[in-house]
């Protein structure tokens, strides 16, 4: 049985069968290049006519040389897997192995480099490793929901919610992106961190994802005032929501409203959804906050490879 591979562009028709999660669906994708400049292609791994696997790969390009990035405001490089249920189902195993090593054969010799996140249900790293990739392991926290869920805060937490369940915020979900923006901004200068997008770039970007319906933004309103905001991927195919970006007023900070804004989320939508992943876990600080809202720890990969000397660019 031979496994093949094609690298297909954004808009191939032969992926409409195909549930694509959020982080390779087409018109986020499409989105994300369109922000960043970036080309791109779907590696789409075949057995016969069928799919098998797709794995969307942003190449950014400069000064004729290429690499594979997981880019800003994208999060996962899923590998979407489309097998077959086998009889024994190691045999998968064995399959995704094959194609993780041709994904790795193809990463090295289209490209100078690569450094790309893929996602946490893909833990089988051999094909990679095989291949002279590094592998780190990084990681985010995340909720399980269900009906009835109920996080369990540790003791200061539980506190802090009450607290801010007190003050009298009102939790919407109006799409305000240029307050967000304003938040964001505010939030980036206190903890003097650069961002790399341009605010009109980015609004757009807000705007287009929330008219295609993947992205939802809650918002705790006091005294008419957006105080503190939350950005939401919405993969509702496969009822996965993405805590993506988030801003405070600098008055509000001390306030529990952040942790009020991710409790509301999970209370409203664990009938509906089945995970809610809120994107990283890799800071201290973060970490820590993250936890002790009951989120479980879960570890993804960051493939890495560069070549060992230099290549250079053909002349056109």
């Amino acid at each position: 049985m031979a496994i093949t591979y094609k690298l297909l562009s954004r808009d191939d028709s032969s992926l409409d069968a195909i549930k694509l999660p959020l982080f390779a669906n087409q018109d986020f994708v499409q989105a994300i290049c369109e922000l960043h400049n970036l080309d791109f292609h779907y590696f789409t791994a075949y057995n016969a006519d069928e799919i098998w696997a797709v794995m969307p790969v942003f190449i950014k390009s400069k000064i004729g040389f290429k690499k594979a990035v997981t880019p800003v405001l994208s999060y996962y490089n899923p590998i979407v897997w489309h097998l077959p249920k086998q009889k024994r189902e190691n045999r998968n195993l064995l399959y995704k192995l094959e194609i993780t090593g041709l994904i790795a054969k193809h990463l090295k010799s289209s490209l100078d480099s690569v450094s790309m996140n893929l996602s946490p249900d893909l833990i089988d790293m051999r094909g990679f490793l095989k291949s002279g990739f590094t592998a780190k392991p990084l990681y985010t926290f995340s909720f399980d929901l269900k009906p009835d869920f109920e996080p369990n805060l540790f003791p200061k937490e539980g506190t802090s919610l009450r607290k801010a369940s007190q003050q009298g915020f009102v939790i919407n979900e109006e799409f305000n992106p240029e307050r967000f923006l304003e938040l964001l901004k505010q939030t980036n200068e206190r903890q003097e961190r650069e961002f790399s997008v341009e605010d009109s770039k980015h609004l757009n970007l807000l705007m287009e994802l929330q008219m295609k319906g993947l992205l939802l933004q809650r918002n705790a309103v006091i005294n008419n005032e957006i105080v503190s905001s939350l950005l939401i991927l919405d993969d509702r195919k496969r009822q996965v929501l993405y805590a993506w970006e988030n801003g405070t007023h600098k008055d509000y900070l001390n306030s529990g409203v952040s942790l009020l804004l991710h409790y509301d989320t999970v209370i409203k939508y664990r009938n509906s959804y089945k995970e809610y992943d809120l994107c990283g876990g890799n800071h201290t600080s973060i970490a820590r906050f993250k936890a002790a809202m009951g989120a479980e720890l879960n570890c993804f990969f960051r493939i890495e490879y560069k070549l060992g000397r230099l290549r250079i660019p053909k002349l056109r």
